[in-house]
């Protein structure tokens, strides 16, 4: 088929937004700061056993809750099913659970290892749970709505000094827990301190390149809203 030619044109689109931080930095606030910024109605897929329902008396939302086992499968069914009242953006709190929690991608790796009496370090065992993983994936980056999903990230305390103070563990969020490579598939990938430092690492929207943002507000969510209209937000 021959390749067809036409000017690029901006267009509105579905924000895909990905946030990753240790427990305690205020990934789920945060994704509700965004989200209601956005506007419309938000529902939140809680893994963190109705966790998010502590912030219902800060911002207006929906919550479905999900228990264990976390199949990557039940993620894709949720939102598929979401399809029939659609909200106008979904929170997935947290992506890890569906990597690395009960039922999760991990989980399913030693199962089929057992199952098929091969070392759990074989390559060969994700030519059956790539597809799986990847039908999550599809599910969310193409939901017809907003999707902003969190992250748990490996922790790890270092040692540092504040003035002239006794010396003092913080808390550090290093790589997402989550299969490598997932924040690439967002629009805009961010990490957040222990200091409620929102770090925009990758972004398709200029304006926010290596922006460093403290205890974002619902402006910030507006702001991305307005990049996604195109057009100049009209």
């Amino acid at each position: 088929m021959a390749l067809q030619i036409k000017k690029a044109q901006r267009s509105a689109a579905k924000l895909r937004m990905a946030l990753s931080g240790p427990s305690g930095s205020g990934k789920t606030y945060t994704a509700l700061t965004i989200a209601a910024g956005l506007g419309g109605r938000i529902v939140v897929i809680d893994t963190e056993a109705g966790a998010a329902s502590l912030y219902a008396d800060q911002f207006d939302f929906d919550i479905g809750v999900m228990e264990a086992p976390f199949h990557p499968h039940s993620l894709a069914d949720a939102l598929e099913e979401l399809k029939g009242d659609p909200p106008d953006v979904v929170i997935v709190d947290s992506l890890s659970h569906f990597w690395a929690g009960k039922g999760g991608c991990l989980e399913l790796k030693e199962q089929l290892a057992i199952k098929y009496k091969m070392n759990p370090s074989d390559y060969r065992l994700w030519q059956k749970l790539t597809p799986i993983w990847n039908r999550m994936l599809d599910a969310m980056l193409q939901a017809p709505h907003h999707v902003i999903w969190c992250m748990r990230a490996k922790q790890q305390y270092v040692e540092k000094k504040k003035d002239d103070s006794q010396p003092m563990a913080s808390k550090i969020g290093l790589d997402p827990i989550a299969r490598p490579g997932v924040e690439y598939e967002a629009d805009i990938f961010c990490e957040i301190d222990m200091d409620h430092n929102l770090i925009i690492t990758k972004t398709r929207c200029f304006e926010l390149t290596d922006a460093v943002i403290n205890k974002p507000r619902k402006e910030l969510g507006e702001r991305i809203g307005k990049w996604l209209k195109g057009n100049n937000g009209k």
